[in-house]
């Protein structure tokens, strides 16, 4: 069974790797289209396993409120809330039932998006390549945040936009939150091959996992200082707050 194990792994990079590589990089729109479409974006198309849904998600749900209430940013009285990644929409639900005002959800994804409509009626929901295009909204958010997404974004060029967007979709003293694996410098946080069949035969990964260190993180994030950070399941949680002088970053209208 191991081996039979070890053959279908090295099968799947094979054919991730003739799909969506890219160079040095990856097609991210077309990889988490096919992972969503596959799964009809339960939550084996953005975790490890569906028994995430059971054991990390409630936790980091829990923490993850915690961190805001700490750090003083409100959910309930009306705060008005955009997440970059909206993925299967559970931190869609998670702050709506907190209390926001309201919600809106951005996602590469276009079955994502759709599958985020059908199963959040209180959120709205848009399909935009934030590491790829520009983008501010007309109303700019109390909390701007993103989970789980800024590791699967492998060029600084992208991570720039993506970051460039953030902070050009905040308010004046409001807030960006994100993840992200920090502390062991800018770079790939798995091997470049993995085992096959008994060490004898090896295989190139997809390389979509990338750790974004602190300075990287606030060198994109122009005009946002960092007012709190903590351990986040494997990764790390940042706020930043978004200084009432700068200018917006983005001035391009959305969708």
């Amino acid at each position: 069974m191991k081996a039979f194990a070890k053959i279908a792994c090295g099968i799947r990079h094979i054919l991730n790797r003739i799909r969506f590589a890219r160079g040095g990089s990856y097609d991210a729109g077309a990889f988490w289209e096919d992972r969503h479409a596959r799964y009809q974006s339960d939550f084996r198309a953005v975790a490890d396993s569906s028994e995430d849904a059971q054991d990390r998600y409630p936790k980091q749900k829990e923490q993850f409120l915690g961190f805001l209430g700490t750090t003083g940013i409100k959910l309930d009285g009306g705060a008005n809330c955009i997440e970059f990644g909206c993925g299967n929409g559970f931190w869609a639900k998670v702050v709506l039932e907190a209390g926001a005002r309201s919600y809106t959800g951005l996602d590469i994804s276009p079955t994502a998006v759709e599958h985020c409509k059908q199963n959040v009626p209180g959120g709205s929901f848009a399909q935009v390549d934030l590491s790829g295009e520009n983008f501010a909204p007309q109303d700019p958010a109390d909390l701007v945040f993103s989970i789980d997404v800024t590791q699967h974004i492998v060029e600084e060029g992208k991570l720039g936009k993506f970051l460039q967007n953030m902070a050009g979709s905040v308010k004046p003293g409001g807030h960006v939150v994100l993840t992200s694996y920090s502390g062991y410098g800018d770079g790939y946080t798995d091997d470049e091959k993995t085992d096959w069949i008994a060490r004898f035969v090896k295989v190139n990964k997809l390389r979509w996992v990338y750790a974004w260190d602190v300075p990287t993180l606030k060198k994109h994030l122009k005009g946002c200082e960092l007012v709190a950070s903590e351990k986040f399941w494997d990764k790390t949680i940042f706020a930043f707050v978004r200084h009432c002088n700068s200018q917006q970053a983005v001035t391009t209208s959305s969708r």
